[in-house]
């Protein structure tokens, strides 16, 4: 369906300027106005205004391709009308591409909004069973602290510009400029994506990539066999009884400090493509038969499923990142792991009449950028089955 330009234009001024791309935005997320329906070209010559608030984009357009502009063109000539809702636009494309539905990261992980670059979370360790019984009148005994921390990786900035040139609006090309937006939003979202995987698999193997855990100033991988917590475990997903013996391991975690158990709940498995649909038929299976054998008789048993509707999250990326179709994790991701992040996903315009304009021929830029790090937050709430 054709954008109305000219609706646009009497809606930028009747509105202020925020309310108004706010509302575009939302438009254009909820799809009532259709981004492939947009016009380089054609949004030049109805949004392009000289200095009295006339509209001048056609003439604006056909003098780009000349570089007159300045002698024959129309006399300051304002473009941010334009910049504003191609920036709409853009940011639509980038968003999409980079929150696409395929990505697990969501699911891996807790996202943090934080202020830091990089931090030493303190806390109070567990004063485990010291409960004691107090006789009448005497004093209840004091319980001391200790301090405990956890420290999380420094923060890293990523990011892409999308320029819109003299070219790209005389030639119309706004499918280039779309399918730019949105290579440049699933580069923006495969970094992010492989980083947290990375973390939740243990294949990241350095504190800053977010694949140790630093407790107390020393730095841990979040999978061990051994002390001081064991939360990896031979273990091939086959029947329902592999999906007990990770359940059962967390009956073993206990709190470093204390020795006293971990209250842990898990609520998922995160398993490759070659493991999906072994997953799915046992999480849901309705029925489960148990065969045995006497000496003289084969018998068989039949009970309801036992085991809980677990999550099961998978993707390609997975063996992709590990080169393992047979690891699978168990746990609660979202408690164990963190993305923690300084500002999310951002688009931002360059300001008008900056050096690229001149230099380049590029009438308006964006800049699409993040800052954030993945971060072990709780290792023990995941069991890495190998």
């Amino acid at each position: 369906m054709r954008i109305n330009y000219r609706e646009l234009r009497k809606m930028y001024a009747a509105m202020e300027r925020r309310a108004f791309c706010q509302q575009l935005r939302e438009s254009l997320q909820k799809k009532e106005i259709d981004a492939g329906a947009f016009s380089l070209r054609e949004a030049a010559e109805d949004l392009v205004l000289d200095r009295n608030g006339e509209v001048c984009g056609r003439e604006w357009v056909r003098l780009l391709e000349s570089d007159s502009l300045m002698e024959a063109g129309p006399d300051a000539v304002s473009t941010s009308m334009f910049a504003d809702i191609s920036g709409q636009i853009v940011y639509t494309e980038i968003l999409d591409s980079y929150q696409n539905p395929a990505f697990i990261g969501s699911q891996l992980c807790t996202e943090v909004e934080t202020k830091f670059d990089g931090e030493k979370i303190a806390g109070i360790n567990q004063i485990g069973d010291k409960s004691q019984v107090v006789d009448e009148g005497m004093p209840y005994p004091h319980v001391g602290v200790s301090q405990d921390y956890i420290e999380t990786p420094r923060t890293t900035k990523r990011g892409l510009i999308v320029p819109i040139t003299k070219e790209a609006i005389f030639f119309d090309r706004t499918g280039v400029l779309l399918d730019r937006c949105r290579e440049v939003g699933k580069s923006l979202g495969w970094n992010k994506e492989k980083q947290i995987i990375d973390m939740a698999t243990g294949t990241a193997s350095t504190f800053e990539s977010g694949g140790r855990y630093k407790w107390r100033g020393t730095e841990y991988a979040q999978y061990q066999t051994s002390t001081p917590w064991i939360n990896s475990v031979g273990n091939t997903l086959v029947d329902w009884t592999d999906i007990e013996v990770a359940e059962l391991m967390f009956d073993k975690m206990t709190d470093p400090g204390t020795g006293e158990p971990i209250l842990l709940v898990a609520k998922a498995l995160l398993v490759p493509s070659a493991l999906l649909y072994t997953a799915r038929r046992i999480i849901s299976a309705t029925e489960i038969v148990h065969e045995g054998a006497t000496n003289a008789t084969h018998y068989a048993s039949k009970f309801a499923n036992p085991v809980p509707s677990y999550g099961i999250v998978s993707s390609p990326m997975v063996y992709n990142r590990t080169s393992s179709a047979s690891k699978w994790w168990f746990g609660d991701f979202k408690q164990a792991f963190q993305w923690r992040y300084n500002w999310s996903m951002t688009v931002v315009q360059a300001p008008a009449n900056n050096q690229d304009e001149f230099n380049r021929d590029i009438v308006v830029q964006f800049k699409a950028s993040e800052r954030g790090t993945c971060a072990v937050r709780e290792p023990r709430a995941v069991i890495e089955n190998t």
